[in-house]
């Protein structure tokens, strides 16, 4: 059997340029949240559902002792969103 291949970062495109809140993001995997936002949201709109989006999965993943952080993000005006193993 043999070991699981080290993580890559995909290069961004020059098109779709990504500003970081946070340096440790850019090794995430985001991934667009095409079934509640499949359209571009305002950042109002982003920074309303954010906080109990984030909240509400990170004490469901903690009430079950499930190990499991989640985040979310937007980028270029779409929502998307990360989950990584999380020791608390």
């Amino acid at each position: 059997m043999t070991g699981h291949p080290e993580p890559t970062v995909i290069t961004i495109p020059d098109d779709f340029p990504v500003t970081w809140d946070h340096p440790d993001q850019v090794h995430q995997t985001w991934i667009q949240g095409r079934q509640h936002s499949p359209n571009p949201i305002t950042p109002l709109t982003s920074w309303m559902r954010t906080y109990p989006w984030t909240e509400g999965n990170n004490r469901g993943f903690t009430a079950v002792n499930q190990p499991i952080k989640f985040e979310m993000a937007r980028f270029n005006t779409y929502a998307y969103n990360t989950t990584s193993p999380h020791t608390r």
